[in-house]
């Protein structure tokens, strides 16, 4: 298989983070509302071949296959009123001795993404600025 991701005039979208607002976790209130919880969807490393969810919102991992590669997931989730980013994963997995034990630390071990974002919200806002950092980088003149 052919890894787009090191392409870098191809924007290679490997993964979901889905933000929602429902969230059974005592603390949620606390919460920005709509970013009370992030889980993440991503597409199969061998083929692309369908989407895999990993959920950490009841305290344990829920994994699922999802959907064809070729379905509109990000229609699917924002159809239920879900907040979603589209995400390029590191292709370096990260590698550290401590992590929070949360939905937020979950979904950047996933993603690969080092940040020092607590909160679903606080996650929200790095990828949509790594994202437009990205796409700056790409489309500048050179």
């Amino acid at each position: 298989m052919v890894d787009h991701r090191r392409d870098s005039a191809v924007q290679y979208v490997d993964a979901l983070a889905v933000f929602r607002d429902s969230c059974e976790h005592p603390l949620s209130r606390l919460l920005c509302p709509g970013f009370r919880h992030v889980l993440v969807a991503l597409l199969d490393d061998r083929d692309a071949s369908y989407w895999i969810e990993y959920d950490w919102g009841t305290g344990s991992p829920s994994v699922r296959t999802m959907c064809a590669g070729e379905y509109d997931l990000i229609g699917f989730y924002e159809d239920r009123g879900d907040v979603v980013v589209e995400v390029t994963r590191a292709l370096e997995p990260l590698r550290g001795p401590l992590m929070l034990n949360n939905c937020v630390a979950h979904a950047k071990l996933l993603l690969g993404y080092r940040c020092a974002a607590l909160t679903p919200y606080q996650l929200y806002k790095y990828l949509v600025r790594e994202k437009e950092r990205k796409r700056a980088w790409t489309t500048s003149p050179t």
